[in-house]
């Protein structure tokens, strides 16, 4: 229960009686000669009005105990125990006189004292505990819930580390039993769907899978069940009864394997081929024929029979004959390949980002791999500073179009001044190469060539026909069809590295940690979590940290249950400190009002 605006009108009341009840103690107290007692008339009043008070904050547990009797809402009773249990101390003071009494009121006083004190205690965590739910626990929940959480994350965490790292065993878990059931089942079924044949048969299968729930406890019907629909909707079984199968994929149980990974019975001795005419194989068949056209070549080269030609053999014999009849008597110069001016193919240059800041992102970059990833300080700041090539600001950009377009202008010009200065410097005398001697001839053996007489090719000319399909060399080429696309090639998936280490990391860290009460143990701990966590993303690679990231949430999310509970334990245990002693409050108090009616002087004076 919170103070706030709507307790002023009980505040206002509680403010006048106390107000009354002191100003009537203190004329009580002047003009008594005794002095004020609780014996006397307006101290028997101060005690019956202090303890209808307290009767009336007691109360609140017995209308708690019924609820459809209409005597007022549970606001009017909850402000009402605490304005007037807190008003029926300063009436129960004025009854006593300030006194302590004897034994049994000084016990009575004791009782009293932790009553009011226990409640102002839980007053306090009403107000301060709800606030702090808030900043610590951000994933808080009903109390009754978070066993069931529990489980829930444990099932799960178990399907994501098995996914990337095979089968788990499990020990030491209150689930193992129902597990392992349900993975006997799914073996069962999976056997019996092998081996049914035509439609009854398959429906029978079908109906005996659906009867998977009674293979787990009933208290943990419905979490198998919200698993099983969890399973459907992420993709991870095609029906909510598969999850027995998707349970088979992911623990392993001694003596239960999965259809799938069971060895064939044929496949232990493979069935004997069929052996051709005269006792031999196919593939023996082919092996022989290519040993006896292997022996044949080398026979007939050894006899000096003659081997025929290849067309690319009869080119090359042709070209050596051109080539003899050439002045210089040698070898026709190779043609010069032009190549890049780095030499090679060059890859095209890599597209610069724009950004606004290049500093500004670079210590973006940093800043991502050192706390996302766990790098060193030294390490990412050398990463980041690799990357600032490829970033630029528009201006920069713009200055490197404008540098780029210049240089090709230059290129041009020294381009043209060359072919300039060979034209003017055309009449030295230049000796032809073999190739260009060629190329001559051939030009003028097409001019001088009659219509009925084909023109000589030259070599050169004969390599291009025999490349261009045989086409003749007169016909007017059709333009070249365009070619297809490039098939892109299939994307190999990689194998993930270091599973492992992730495997162990799982099963000796963090599966005890989420399958035990989560107080005790090096996660239970958030810095020492956080460290552990850190460490496993710097030496896994990076196709793990996904399943990282998600195994720390469970965790952290295991941890905000615990300090819920912790915090739940503080605003809700004072109780059992303040209900026995009221009980006992209570208790004491009628044996006092027992006591007080032997003594209590019956014929009053008038006077106060």
């Amino acid at each position: 229960m919170l103070l706030d605006r709507t307790h002023r009108s009980w505040a206002f009341l509680s403010a006048v009686i106390f107000a009354v009840a002191t100003a009537s103690y203190v004329i009580y107290a002047e003009m008594s000669p005794r002095g004020p007692t609780g014996g006397s008339l307006m101290g028997l009043l101060y005690g019956i009005v202090g303890s209808a008070f307290m009767i009336f904050a007691g109360l609140l547990a017995g209308r708690k105990q019924l609820p459809f009797w209409r005597l007022g809402s549970a606001q009017f009773w909850l402000r009402g125990h605490l304005w007037l249990g807190t008003l029926s101390v300063p009436l129960i003071l004025f009854h006593a006189g300030f006194g302590l009494g004897g034994v049994v009121e000084q016990l009575l006083w004791g009782f009293f004292a932790i009553v009011v004190l226990s409640g102002f205690f839980g007053l306090a965590m009403q107000h301060l505990l709800p606030r702090l739910l808030t900043s610590q626990v951000p994933r808080e929940t009903f109390g009754a819930q978070v066993p069931y959480l529990r489980k829930r994350n444990r099932l799960l965490s178990d399907r994501l580390v098995s996914k990337v790292c095979g089968r788990l065993p499990v020990k030491d878990d209150s689930l193992l039993p129902q597990l392992q059931r349900l993975t006997e089942f799914a073996v069962d079924i999976q056997s019996r769907e092998k081996s049914a044949k035509g439609k009854a048969e398959k429906d029978e299968v079908r109906e005996a899978k659906a009867g998977w729930t009674s293979r787990v406890d009933d208290e943990d019907t419905s979490l198998f069940r919200d698993v099983a629909r969890f399973a459907k909707t992420s993709g991870w079984c095609r029906t909510e009864n598969d999850l027995s199968t998707l349970l088979l994929d992911v623990y392993d149980f001694p003596g239960i394997t999965p259809a799938a990974e069971e060895p064939k019975k044929d496949a232990a001795k493979p069935a004997p081929k069929a052996k051709a005419a005269g006792g031999m194989s196919p593939l023996e068949m082919m092996k022989a024929k290519q040993a006896a056209a292997k022996g044949g070549s080398k026979a007939d080269s050894g006899a000096g029979g003659k081997k025929k030609p290849s067309p690319l053999d009869m080119i090359r014999g042709k070209a050596s004959k051109s080539t003899a009849a050439l002045p210089s008597g040698g070898k026709a110069d190779k043609p010069v390949v032009k190549k890049a001016a780095g030499g090679g193919s060059q890859k095209p240059d890599p597209v610069p980002k724009i950004v606004d800041d290049v500093d500004a992102e670079v210590a973006a970059v940093e800043k991502l791999l050192t706390e996302k990833y766990g790098y060193s300080s030294e390490l990412a700041g050398d990463a980041a500073k690799r990357t600032r090539k490829f970033i630029q600001t528009e201006e920069q950009a713009a200055a490197e179009a404008a540098r780029k377009t210049e240089a090709e202008k230059q290129a041009a010009a020294q381009k043209k001044g060359a072919e300039a200065a060979k034209a003017a410097g055309g009449g030295a005398a230049k000796a032809a190469s073999p190739l260009d001697m060629i190329r001559k001839g051939g030009a003028a053996a097409k001019k001088s060539g009659s219509a009925d007489k084909p023109a000589a090719k030259s070599p050169l000319e004969l390599m291009k026909s025999k490349a261009g399909g045989g086409k003749s060399g007169g016909a007017a080429s059709k333009p070249a069809a365009p070619k297809p696309p490039a098939p892109k090639k299939a994307s190999v998936k990689r194998e993930v590295l270091r599973t492992e280490e992730l495997r162990d990391f799982y099963l000796q860290t963090v599966r005890p940690y989420l399958a035990s009460s989560g107080r005790d143990g090096r996660l239970a701990d958030s810095t020492e979590s956080s460290r552990a966590f850190t460490q496993m993303r710097a030496t896994l690679p990076v196709e793990l940290h996904e399943t990282l990231e998600s195994l720390q949430q469970y965790c952290d999310e295991l941890r905000q249950f615990n300090e819920q509970r912790r915090l739940h334990r503080w605003l809700h245990y004072w109780l059992a400190l303040h209900i026995p002693f009221s009980i006992g409050l209570f208790v004491l108090f009628v044996f006092h009002v027992l006591m007080s009616l032997r003594v209590v002087p019956w014929n009053f004076p008038f006077k106060l």
